[in-house]
């Protein structure tokens, strides 16, 4: 099993400065979801040497994850639209919300996380919708039924919660990081 702290620190750190550093050369416009995950696969060879246990996409259609040290990741990059519309930022928190409960029902045993990578925007919803998402470092809170009954209802029809939200039982905030006009936020899901 990974050991969390480590992913908590040397790889998130890693991951970070990588963002940052594609912000540095050459802004928002090539950072995509893919790239996202790229990135982290390659921070992720801090723990684990063996490039080839790095998974994309798989098992269960999850973004990243090294089965052999039961660690999962979702990815979740939310930005604005290109057209200067107004960004769908409820939607947004649904989707991630499924992603959180699509971890806590395939994945049994192991680090479930969720990495957000967000401009302002969505931090801002974040505190309107429930301010616990944007917490400090290691807050930990208990999902309750109030909390899901609130939470069924985000989203459109179209990012509807696919997944069983009552899953989930609590949620840790890792790691909160602001780069430049973007915040990472980190979550572990259903700490053992």
């Amino acid at each position: 099993m990974v050991e969390i702290n480590s992913f908590k620190t040397d790889v998130i750190d890693n991951f970070s400065n990588s963002i940052k550093t594609i912000l540095d050369n050459s802004h928002k416009k090539f950072l995509n979801e893919g790239v996202i995950s790229f990135e982290l696969s390659k921070s992720l060879t801090l723990i684990e040497e063996n490039k080839e246990n790095i998974f994309q996409n798989y098992p269960y259609f999850i973004d990243v994850s090294i089965p052999k040290q039961k660690l999962y990741v979702e990815i979740k990059y939310i930005r604005g639209i290109p057209s200067n519309e107004k960004i769908p930022v409820t939607n947004r928190f649904g989707q991630i919300l499924n992603d959180m409960a699509k971890l806590s029902q395939k994945v049994e045993e192991g680090s479930r996380v969720v990495i957000v990578v967000t401009e302002q925007v969505q931090i801002t919803h974040f505190k309107n919708q429930d301010k616990r998402f944007i917490g400090k470092e290691d807050f930990i809170f208990d999902v309750n039924e109030e909390d899901i009954k609130e939470w069924e209802s985000v989203g459109s029809r179209e990012d509807k919660i696919k997944y069983d939200l009552r899953k989930v039982k609590n949620i840790r905030i890792l790691r909160n990081i602001n780069i430049g006009e973007l915040t990472i936020i980190v979550y572990l899901i259903n700490e053992n």
